[in-house]
């Protein structure tokens, strides 16, 4: 009896496609892929123009990407979207920026909520101070120019920060180097009141 035998190959490619989004216009996009093959050696992953052995496209801004996964015999196809993920962008506002030394000055954060809600809000008050919180006060006891910032983080870990300046006015001062005469011929002086 005669028997004649073929051989059969059967090939096959599957691919497990994960993406994250980009966050805060940070260009931090990310597609990870999990490929089953016959022909792991062979594998080769496209992304747009871009030909790789690896199997992680990183640092991907968001939008559309063809993804073309292909090994010695099979070819995969998929487009892929990269979302954007927004951030807050911090602001706040001061009660009053031009100041008396000991004056009680409030601060209140008035920032524009991205994807995520704030969770944390940072204050350097520019004299050596730090507080948290949406609403805070704060009274500076030395006279000068002060740089308040405000930093605040998301719960998608954006951050974004701002910076006023205020003015703490201190005592009037005046030179000695010249001190007026009268009419009668006495010496006057200025003094703070």
């Amino acid at each position: 009896s005669l028997s004649i035998e073929d051989t059969l190959r059967v090939t096959y490619i599957s691919a497990d496609i994960q993406s994250t989004p980009e966050y805060c216009q940070q260009q931090n996009g990310k597609i990870a892929i999990e490929v089953q093959s016959l022909y792991p050696q062979n594998v080769t992953y496209k992304l747009n123009e871009t030909i790789q052995r690896e199997n992680v496209f990183d640092n991907l801004l968001s939008g559309q990407y063809l993804l073309t996964i292909q090994d010695k015999y099979c070819t995969i196809y998929d487009t892929i979207e990269i979302i954007h993920i927004d951030g807050p962008q911090a602001d706040y506002q001061i009660s009053d920026n031009q100041l008396d030394k000991g004056d009680i000055v409030s601060f209140t954060e008035t920032s524009k909520v991205g994807d995520g809600l704030i969770i944390e809000r940072d204050w350097d008050l520019g004299d050596g101070n730090k507080k948290e919180g949406s609403t805070i006060e704060h009274a500076y006891l030395t006279s000068g120019r002060y740089t308040v910032k405000l930093k605040v983080i998301d719960e998608n870990n954006c951050k974004d920060s701002t910076s006023q300046d205020i003015v703490v006015q201190g005592d009037i001062s005046f030179p000695n180097v010249y001190t007026p005469y009268g009419e009668d011929g006495k010496r006057y002086y200025f003094r703070p009141m």
